[in-house]
């Protein structure tokens, strides 16, 4: 049976066996692993048998979902590495943290990076580093974050990087502001928070989204010389995510209007799961939906946005750099 937006992780592993056989020898990492879909994620990736790495703030939350993998399989690898998205010093320190603790402890090659997390704050919030949060954590640190690790990536080739994107990625909220870096820089990167109200926290979501599937896109073009791959994805609704979590109106309309055509957890992870057990050449900077591929907004095939985005992205973490 093909799969679908139904599917649930069990059936996307039985569906690609030889993806879970080459994870089985392998070290996947996934940031936000803690919290809505990153747990069940983290949890499927586990039962490949291979090495999970929980890139995470909380070592608290990330010691109760390893003792939640282990209550299931006491034989799954899973450990946390501190990584701190809202902060690019954090970022850049996770790199070689990983280095050593792959040296030292023998880890299996890198195969996989799940760029999973991501926020949605409900009023004009920054980063650490003083940009717009959303921007920040759900672009700019993953950007560091998978560039820092391009060495690791190439080494074990075929490997890949798995974005989590959204559909919000199309629409009025996310085809305006990406024509050059100066726009970049005053709507997307440190935009006015006077007046800031929820259509603009929407706005801003829909930014990072879709900086998500072009920086996917760039993966997949600047680094499959290396074997190195990329896709993005959309989850899906999902009635428990803790993405607008801060939200009381977001949240009632999730629990008690749209529950009845919204996913679980472990559906909403499926699509993630597919993409890190399909064949590597299915991946190719393309865009998933309910595990299969779609179509991607057309500001992900603008070469010259996607160009602007990643020199900017380069141009504001090149200071923290190793």
């Amino acid at each position: 049976m093909p799969l679908g937006g139904w599917s649930r992780c069990a059936q996307v592993a039985a569906f690609y066996p030889e993806g879970v056989a080459q994870l089985a020898g392998a070290t996947t990492i996934v940031t936000g692993p803690t919290a809505g879909i990153g747990v069940a994620t983290a949890t499927a990736l586990a039962a490949t048998g291979g090495l999970v790495v929980l890139a995470a703030r909380s070592a608290e939350k990330s010691a109760e979902l390893i003792a939640q993998i282990h209550a299931k399989d006491p034989a799954a690898r899973v450990v946390h590495l501190p990584l701190d998205l809202a902060s690019l010093a954090s970022v850049a320190r996770f790199a070689p943290e990983f280095r050593r603790r792959a040296r030292e402890e023998r880890w299996p090659p890198l195969k996989c990076l799940v760029l999973n997390a991501g926020v949605f704050p409900m009023s004009h919030t920054l980063s650490a580093d003083g940009y717009e949060a959303t921007f920040a954590v759900s672009h700019l640190a993953h950007f560091l974050l998978a560039t820092e690790l391009q060495p690791e990536l190439k080494r074990a080739a075929p490997s890949r990087v798995v974005v989590v994107s959204s559909m919000s990625q199309f629409g009025p909220y996310a085809t305006t502001d990406f024509t050059s870096i100066d726009q970049l820089k005053a709507n997307v990167v440190s935009p006015s928070g006077e007046g800031w109200s929820l259509p603009r926290s929407a706005k801003a979501y829909a930014h990072a989204k879709l900086c998500n599937s072009m920086m996917a896109r760039s993966i997949h073009n600047k680094m499959a010389s290396e074997g190195i791959t990329a896709c993005s994805l959309h989850p899906g609704t999902m009635m428990a995510t803790s993405i607008g979590r801060d939200s009381a109106v977001v949240n009632f309309l999730m629990k008690y209007v749209f529950s009845w055509c919204t996913k679980d957890m472990d559906q909403g992870s499926s699509t993630t799961l597919a993409c890190c057990l399909a064949p590597h050449d299915t991946l190719q900077g393309k865009f998933f939906s309910d595990c299969r591929v779609t179509k991607h907004s057309p500001w992900v095939d603008n070469d010259a946005a996607c160009s602007a985005l990643w020199e900017l992205s380069n141009e504001l973490c090149a200071k923290y750099r190793a």
